[in-house]
């Protein structure tokens, strides 16, 4: 009999978009290290660089989110295909078909992601949420959660977000991360369920204590902007930091904001520059453009027009406004 595996389609948390508030500053000296803050908790480094005898002023992102644009995986990530024959696909679809009729909730469960996955059978979304639903109702927390997401997404059921959070919450309750952090992130932005960002932060943590990346990194933002909890810049480079070790794109981009500036941490720019590296290697754009900026005026990397202009056509690709106005610059003065 396979052994069912729980989709994958986590819910997003905070932080959720980029937007393309900048303040900009004028100075008369190369520095990144001049912090204002901007209106909406939002702030932003600004960074002056000299090139050819004339001011050019950059600015360093370094906090932007918005609760908005969520952004939802619609394509579930269930069991691996298996190199096996169809006969023998087939023969577990009939052997756990034969366990679940019987009440199984583990076969169950498992029937229901062979149906969502496609595996040794036609796949199908609807069968997949009755199979779900049958172990779920039997306390499954795999199937509970699955059924969670089935209901969040509106695959193989009806959209409905109360429900979702129900299925969420009993979920959770066993002690599974996932639904942990996906609870966490409904109480966050009020979708489906009352805005509670004090009960956001417990679900969060719960997860994150479990090793839960996204919720590591969620928690790390609420504690850096005091977001439904006091503000511990301290807590919120440790949980940035075990989020970063699992490859967080945020948390990596946090923790090379953290080492600019010396908040909480022992400021090393050496480190900062790495640390947005790690980042914008996986695509972020504002760390692509931050690294750009580094590189353009020599702080904390060595002084290398080509890098830095390498990294603003990459941010510039995903039209990240403030990199497109960069390479502007730099072709004006060419």
């Amino acid at each position: 009999m396979p052994v069912g595996e729980k989709m994958s389609w986590l819910i997003d948390t905070y932080p959720l978009c980029l937007q393309d508030r900048i303040v900009w500053l004028f100075f008369d000296f190369i520095s990144l290290e001049n912090i204002v803050m901007a209106q909406d908790n939002w702030l932003v480094m600004i960074g002056a660089v000299t090139v050819m005898s004339f001011f050019v002023v950059f600015c360093l992102i370094v906090v932007s989110g918005c609760q908005e644009d969520q952004q939802i995986p619609t394509q579930p990530n269930t069991s691996p295909t298996s190199i096996q024959s169809e006969k023998d696909k087939h023969l577990e679809f009939e052997q756990c078909l034969k366990a679940a009729e019987l009440g199984d909730a583990d076969a169950q469960f498992n029937l229901g992601d062979m149906f969502a996955s496609g595996a040794g059978i036609k796949q199908d979304y609807n069968q997949a949420a009755e199979w779900f639903r049958k172990s779920a109702e039997q306390g499954n927390a795999n199937a509970q959660y699955n059924l969670g997401v089935m209901y969040f997404t509106g695959n193989g059921i009806k959209s409905d977000k109360q429900q979702a959070a129900e299925w969420f919450r009993k979920s959770a309750e066993q002690g599974d991360a996932d639904a942990q952090n996906d609870l966490g992130a409904m109480y966050l932005t009020g979708d489906g369920i009352k805005p509670d960002k004090k009960q956001a932060v417990e679900w969060f943590r719960k997860a994150a204590e479990q090793g839960d990346v996204k919720a590591q990194a969620s928690l790390g933002h609420m504690y850096f902007i005091g977001d439904g909890i006091r503000p511990d810049k301290n807590q919120a480079a440790i949980w940035f930091r075990k989020s970063a070790k699992q490859g967080n794109t945020d948390a990596l981009y946090y923790l090379g904001l953290m080492y600019l500036t010396g908040d909480s941490v022992e400021p090393d720019k050496k480190q900062a520059a790495e640390w947005f590296r790690k980042a914008a290697e996986q695509g972020d754009a504002r760390s692509q453009y931050n690294l750009g900026v580094m590189y353009l005026s020599g702080d904390g990397t060595r002084l290398d027009r080509k890098q830095a202009a390498e990294w603003f056509r990459r941010a510039a690709k995903q039209d990240f406004e403030p990199a497109l106005e960069a390479l502007n610059v730099l072709d004006n003065f060419r």
